[in-house]
């Protein structure tokens, strides 16, 4: 779904080859899950439902409940659409994660899976560091940026791979090496250690090559990412009252979110973007506009209202946001929605549906 480069324009409506590819699978595993009904065979995690419902049940009311835009006659039809959207493109994550993993991947299978998942890993990253050397040696790109964006702008010295932005090459990176890591789990003892040097260079190349995308929204996603799971390591750890490991986890966690600070402080453009939010963070009336980050103004926004909340100690917004899709159009009738999702849930939902996510999430893992 991520490989951007891999669509066709048809009479000015862009084709996309992955999604459809997807449909085509998806159809394939719809014959097969029946065929398992037949055969009493199909599996499903009743928890993994329960709280993935849960979290859009409590984004619906939330909507009806907390986004005041929703009575408004222009744009209530649009509300709906886009939360009917999302709810749509979302139970792809709950259909991938929750059912084909469960009922198609097995010990017959599984082994070459890893393999070719590995191994493809490999190619696209080396073909993304493939891209940079040839820009930076021929100062043009090998491959533009995606056809149908109306942005022109050069992205050669960042990695973006055949993803076509480096923003969706950030997504694969990160979400691919996590499956990576779940996979390799299973694998049998032998072949661990066999590859090992490789997994672990392909850990180190994969987080290299995300922070070498030099998207903010991947940096942000990156951060609430730690305060999800932070949210998780409260629930499972501090509950079984092992106070010593605990606090020793997480001081290697804080220091390591340190380090990662200081090399973000280092990439240019992200670099610039954090000095420009703690410029809005000291003085929240500063001008947006005449800031470098006001080109990213619709992530960073939602995320510096919601930490307004806290020094206001405005308890409703903490834990409940401003209502779905609020995020959508900060107030005004313009479509702004924000690239980050969490960073969306975040502000619309509050604390209460940032943690029902995090039951999700934790569940499906």
């Amino acid at each position: 779904n991520q490989v951007n480069y891999l669509r066709i324009n048809i009479l000015d409506n862009i084709i996309f080859i992955p999604r459809l590819l997807m449909v085509i699978f998806i159809t394939i595993f719809v014959i097969h899950i029946y065929n398992s009904f037949i055969l009493n065979n199909f599996k499903l995690e009743k928890k993994n439902l329960l709280y993935f419902l849960l979290f859009y049940f409590q984004a619906l009311i939330s909507l009806f409940i907390f986004n005041n835009d929703f009575f408004d006659d222009k744009k209530d039809l649009s509300l709906l659409f886009y939360f009917s959207y999302d709810f749509f493109k979302y139970s792809f994550i709950y259909f991938f994660f929750c059912i084909v993993g469960l009922n198609l991947i097995n010990y017959k299978n599984f082994f070459i899976q890893f393999k070719i998942y590995f191994s493809l890993s490999f190619i696209f990253i080396i073909f993304g560091f493939f891209l940079v050397l040839f820009y930076n040696l021929n100062d043009y790109e090998l491959i533009q940026r995606v056809f149908y964006y109306d942005d022109f702008a050069i992205v050669g010295n960042r990695f973006y791979s055949v993803f076509g932005e480096p923003r969706d090459a950030s997504v694969f990176l990160i979400t691919n090496l996590c499956i990576l890591i779940l996979l390799y789990r299973y694998l049998p003892y032998n072949f661990k250690l066999q590859i090992y040097p490789l997994f672990v260079l392909l850990i180190f190349l994969s987080i290299f090559s995300f922070f070498f995308t030099k998207s903010f929204a991947s940096i942000v996603g990156l951060i609430l990412g730690a305060f999800f799971f932070s949210i998780y390591f409260i629930k499972d750890y501090f509950l079984k009252k092992n106070i010593l490991f605990n606090l020793f986890v997480l001081i290697i966690l804080l220091i390591s979110l340190f380090f990662v600070y200081l090399i973000i402080s280092k990439i240019g453009r992200v670099g610039e973007y954090i000095s420009d939010v703690l410029i809005l963070l000291n003085n929240p009336d500063a001008d947006i506009e005449k800031l470098r980050i006001s080109l990213q103004s619709k992530d960073v926004v939602p995320l510096l209202k919601y930490a307004g909340y806290f020094s206001n100690f405005e308890l409703k917004n903490i834990l409940f946001g401003n209502g779905t899709l609020s995020s959508y159009y900060l107030g005004e009738l313009e479509f702004a929605h924000p690239h980050s999702f969490l960073s969306r849930v975040l502000f619309d939902n509050g604390l209460f549906g940032f943690g029902v996510l995090t039951l999700f999430v934790f569940s499906v893992l």
